[in-house]
């Protein structure tokens, strides 16, 4: 009887989560960037994202750097500049970055703990579906499971606006009126 439970709860786990549809959007290993692979990395540069959101700022900045070499060059003016401005620039910048990153990782760890939260709250439901409901109607305690197991990734294609597809089997699980209304 034991063993029969441990399975049962097993496909009750791989019902409610089969795969997280958070990480369901991870790069894959073939797809990561990799330092021993320089030579692509440097052939797709033209088509980073990153590259394109920073293209203009990076193209004035090496125009009023060009501007400045050749006004010093053609009239000889020697620029210089002390190092203490740009030694306290520099301290100043590196504590925003470590602010800023701790900052991003609180949010990250605060939404994890939330997913986690959720997650958890799905299979307590499922325990007491298999528990108090399949006794009473077993139909019922099948559809039940069903949504319940819809549930955290029609929430995690809501959250992420859409960018997350819905699955086959959430789309079969709602009515079209139903998962055709998630906001994306």
């Amino acid at each position: 009887m034991a063993r029969a439970q441990t399975t049962h709860a097993r496909s009750l786990k791989t019902m409610i989560m089969p795969v997280d549809p958070l990480r369901k959007q991870a790069v894959l290993r073939d797809n990561r960037y990799r330092s021993d692979d320089w030579l692509a990395n440097l052939l797709t540069i033209p088509q980073s994202r990153v590259l394109r959101r920073i293209a203009f700022h990076l193209v004035t900045n090496v125009l009023w750097a060009v501007a400045v070499l050749a006004l010093s060059l053609k009239k000889g003016i020697a620029l210089t500049l002390p190092p203490l401005p740009h030694t306290i620039l520099g301290g100043f910048l590196s504590l925003l970055l470590v602010f800023r990153t701790n900052s991003a990782y609180g949010r990250f760890w605060e939404a994890r703990i939330i997913w986690g939260g959720i997650m958890n709250t799905c299979r307590n439901l499922a325990q007491y579906g298999v528990t108090h409901v399949r006794r009473i109607s077993p139909e019922l305690a099948e559809r039940y499971m069903q949504l319940l197991a819809c549930f955290p990734h029609a929430l995690a294609h809501r959250c992420v606006s859409g960018r997350i597809p819905l699955e086959d089997r959430v789309k079969k699980a709602l009515p079209e009126p139903q998962w055709a209304n998630i906001p994306s």
